[in-house]
């Protein structure tokens, strides 16, 4: 749920959201693979595939310098396929037939209310499911599952290598079982260490990943 409510959220540019994003992502990876080994309605290339992929790879690198709302493409994804489907069902593919069909049939929808923007609709839901949840909490990794999944945890903290710089008690601190992230408790303020963030179009995921293995040299050394 709280990946859900950060890619639906306007905010950007706060360190804390995108600490919280990658350590939730990283975690909800995990107990996908330590409780659905074999899915039964889902290939393994299908719930682990691209999609999968994106939310655990890439998902931190885009919160980096742009919001998920902003980045949310999933109205342009429903005309596209509406688009399509108009096409395939009332024209022959000829040229003058295409484009005067999909305006006077998506016209018709849209006064129709047929095709009208769920995206609203969609974050009421995700708010109203959130706030029958209870509050959130910092994150703890248990020494147990950093041991178990050793590879996993090493390449999670070379994408916050920068939350890492600063040393124990900044963005982080270790407990007698586990390590906490200060992601929504007692992390810095504006006016303390942070990272360097940055904003669309002045750096690039490249550039973001680039400087990130710059961070994760320094903690090598």
């Amino acid at each position: 749920m709280e990946i859900q409510i950060i890619l639906y959220s306007p905010e950007d540019n706060d360190s804390a959201v995108i600490l919280c994003y990658y350590n939730q992502a990283w975690y909800h990876s995990i107990l996908l693979r330590e409780f659905i080994k074999k899915p039964k309605k889902l290939t393994l290339r299908k719930m682990f595939g691209v999609y999968f992929h994106n939310l655990r790879g890439h998902g931190g690198l885009m919160l980096r310098i742009i919001s998920g709302l902003v980045a949310n493409m999933e109205k342009q994804e429903r005309f596209f396929n509406t688009t399509k489907r108009i096409t395939k069902r009332t024209t022959n593919y000829h040229l003058g037939h295409i484009i005067p069909n999909l305006l006077i049939l998506l016209q018709g929808k849209e006064e129709l209310g047929e095709e009208g923007d769920n995206t609203s609709n969609q974050q009421q839901a995700i708010s109203s499911l959130a706030a029958a949840l209870n509050a959130p909490s910092n994150t703890q990794i248990s020494f147990t599952m950093i041991k178990k999944y050793s590879r996993n945890w090493q390449g999670h903290l070379q994408h916050i290598a920068d939350y890492l710089v600063n040393g124990e008690g900044v963005w982080w601190r270790k407990h007698q079982s586990a390590v906490e992230f200060h992601n929504i408790d007692h992390h810095p303020s504006a006016k303390e260490a942070k990272p360097q963030l940055h904003h669309f179009p002045s750096s690039t995921l490249i550039e973001e990943e680039r400087n990130l293995k710059v961070h994760a040299m320094e903690e090598m050394h």
